[in-house]
């Protein structure tokens, strides 16, 4: 993990830098942080602590200000904690949602259809395919007497399988 600490209007003491320390690096037992940027600066009487850190390829922000700079840091935290977890809980959610759908792909169920084999020729198939809402149609072609297949192709387009 690599902390950042910049200071605004405000001079970072050993004190300060080690609390700020202490505190960001407890964010790592939630999950793996790259970097953490943190900014203190004081405006008027309001002490801020501006928090942005890259977890995972996530980006999480967070912003607290109180009249005191310990009492902003400690604000931030608990804000960036529970940003944290809730990222981390969507991710497993993601994951049981994954692991669930491979699953039920591993097992695949063969569903046997019973085709009647309508005598017909190829263009009488494209008009029934065109009628009808389905994929493919499979006819007896007339022509040839062969059992053929009739798709619509992604283009529009139609292919035509014929058996032997």
């Amino acid at each position: 993990m690599n902390l950042n600490i910049t200071a605004k209007n405000i001079e970072v003491t050993n004190a300060l830098k080690g609390y700020t320390e202490k505190k960001m690096s407890k964010l790592e037992k939630i999950t793996d942080i790259n970097e953490i940027w943190v900014t203190l600066s004081v405006e008027k009487y309001r002490q801020i602590a501006d928090v942005k850190l890259n977890a995972d390829g996530e980006i999480v922000k967070a912003k607290e200000t109180s009249k005191d700079m310990y009492t902003s840091i400690d604000l931030v935290y608990e804000l960036l904690e529970r940003q944290l977890r809730r990222l981390k809980e969507r991710y497993e959610d993601r994951r049981k949602i994954t692991a669930n759908k491979t699953e039920t792909v591993t097992e695949p169920q063969i569903i046997v259809e019973d085709f009647s084999l309508k005598p017909m020729s190829a263009e009488e198939a494209v008009m029934q395919l065109q009628v009808t809402e389905q994929q493919f149609i499979v006819f007896e072609n007339v022509e040839n007497e062969k059992v053929s297949i009739l798709f619509c192709k992604t283009n529009g387009n139609y292919g035509l399988i014929e058996t032997r």
